[in-house]
């Protein structure tokens, strides 16, 4: 990055390698310079990321919608989304997000057990 300083690659990598360590607040403005020098999926996404585990929801939010404009199928901006609503005391928006998540994944998946099992928990805070 000294060299090339609006390389998207090279910060990409930088953030991804925050993400990795925990330091999500130091992941954000990588992630951010590169979507201003390219639209790039795992850029976007991994700034949702960053964005909630830092508690701006709001900017999460953003950013898994458009993922969900691009790739209306992506079930890591649907769990995103569920996420985020669970955050938010939002149990109906949680569970329709979870079912569009499930419905993107393929049976049996881990993933698909983690999401049936998120939907079952919160199907009975309904009850």
């Amino acid at each position: 990055l000294q060299l090339a300083p609006d390389d998207p690659v090279a910060l990409m990598r930088q953030g991804t390698l925050s993400l990795r360590v925990g330091d999500f607040s130091n992941a954000i403005p990588s992630l951010t310079r590169a979507l201003s020098l390219t639209n790039a999926y795992p850029a976007r996404l991994g700034r949702a990321f960053a964005f909630f585990n830092t508690g701006h929801l709001d900017e999460a939010e953003a950013d898994y919608q458009a993922l969900l404009q691009a790739f209306p199928a992506d079930p890591q901006a649907w769990m995103g989304l569920a996420e985020i609503a669970c955050q938010r005391r939002d149990t109906n928006a949680a569970i329709r997000y979870y079912q569009r998540c499930l419905s993107q994944v393929p049976a049996g998946s881990e993933e698909a057990q983690v999401v049936a099992a998120r939907l079952k928990t919160l199907k009975q805070v309904l009850r």
